[in-house]
């Protein structure tokens, strides 16, 4: 799916701070959605595995009950990344999973998360993964290149 409708030519102290939320269909006991949040203010020397820790820090102390359950380095979209699945107690509520997949190209950081309950995590999980393994992320350069090779007529 190529769903971007527009490109914009910002001047340099311009930053786009948008996060992307596709829904998907009422899981067990859970909405699925995918939220994606681009970085693109990373410091051209922050290794991808510094990045993960400390916003795993982060959560650790803003989540309650937080557990982390994986930290796996991966390779997606052909660009260095780290999956990440942990655990957290919400108020009054079930147990709550998410998993989140950082994406490094270049200086700019791609973040998927998605939530799960514990049923869901094991039956819907691998559908959430395959979207993000799709997933094609491209350079500026690389844009004009892809949208004439895709226009529909």
């Amino acid at each position: 799916m190529f769903n971007n409708q527009f490109i914009l030519s910002l001047p340099d102290e311009w930053k786009e701070t948008t996060v992307y939320t596709f829904e998907g269909p009422q899981g067990i006991g859970v909405k699925q959605n995918l939220v994606l949040m681009i970085d693109r203010s990373v410091d051209k020397n922050t290794m991808l595995d510094a990045y993960v820790h400390g916003r795993t820090d982060s959560l650790r102390q803003t989540l309650p009950e937080f557990e982390l359950l994986s930290e796996t380095p991966s390779a997606i979209a052909g660009n260095a990344a780290i999956v990440v699945t942990y655990k957290y107690l919400p108020a009054n509520s079930m147990p709550l999973y998410q998993k989140q997949y950082y994406i490094q190209k270049g200086t700019v950081v791609y973040l998927f998360t998605s939530t799960f309950n514990k049923k869901s995590l094991q039956t819907t999980a691998p559908e959430i993964d395959k979207i993000v393994s799709e997933t094609t992320i491209l350079d500026e350069k690389d844009v004009e290149k892809f949208i004439t090779n895709n226009l529909f007529y």
